[in-house]
């Protein structure tokens, strides 16, 4: 990301933030959570271990849904400019092409099913109020 962009990021997510005390990025940013100070609602401030066959547990997958459950953050979905990171937007997801989540190991995966609850919550519980013009980021926040 360059640092153009960066301000830009950040401009935007301080637009949105009203009295956001948590800062979800969708993928691996957290650059963007230590820029504008604010913390990330999860242990998975990289959601990597989340999508990594023979690694996730259905246990990591709920706490990180009770986490955005309990905490309430402002999401940014990232997944615009990271092929590993499946897009929130149900769509899109389902455009989704990369299924490989296990490295170099040559196994390839689909979106854990756990994880379609993560899906579910948000999509039911947020909506999409921003794109990030630069990069095609989309700010969501707790619908009212």
């Amino acid at each position: 990301m360059s640092y153009g962009k960066r301000i830009s990021v950040i401009d935007k997510v301080e637009e949105h933030r009203d009295d956001a005390e948590y800062l979800l990025m969708w993928g691996a940013e957290a650059s963007v959570n230590y820029a504008t100070k604010i913390k990330s609602p999860t242990r998975y401030v990289y959601q990597y271990p989340l999508y990594t066959c023979g690694y996730y547990t259905k246990e990591m997958i709920n706490e990180f849904l009770d986490d955005i459950r309990d905490k309430k953050p402002m999401i940014v979905d990232t997944s615009s400019t990271n092929e590993f990171i499946p897009p929130i937007d149900d769509i899109k997801r389902e455009q989704w092409a990369n299924f490989v989540f296990a490295g170099n190991s040559g196994v390839d995966c689909q979106i854990q099913q756990d994880m379609g609850e993560v899906f579910n919550f948000i999509n039911s519980q947020y909506e999409p109020v921003d794109t990030i013009e630069e990069n095609g980021w989309v700010i969501y926040i707790p619908r009212q």
